[in-house]
């Protein structure tokens, strides 16, 4: 329940957060917390709902699940490796 209240939390916020002709600064700030919050929320239940779907998984759908829940760790590499790459 948590999970889905902090989720909510950060939607709302970047829903009803008004322009920047209206707040200035404060808005690209606001929306940056929303998704930070949003963000937080989906990682917290990444860890839980990864070691659910290893416990039910059969032989056959083991290898499927293996590569939705592999996918978030591929992009942080991914995303590491193209931070290091040289800008022109």
């Amino acid at each position: 329940m948590m999970t889905l209240s902090l989720m909510a939390v950060g939607t709302i916020t970047i829903a009803l957060t008004p322009g920047y002709d209206r707040i200035g600064l404060i808005a690209p700030v606001l929306v940056l917390a929303g998704r930070l919050v949003q963000g937080c929320s989906a990682g917290c239940e990444l860890g839980g709902v990864s070691v659910y779907l290893a416990e039910i998984a059969t032989p056959a759908t083991a290898a499927s699940m293996l590569l939705s829940v592999g996918q978030p760790a591929v992009a942080v590499v991914f995303a590491s490796l193209a931070l290091r790459l040289p800008h022109r």
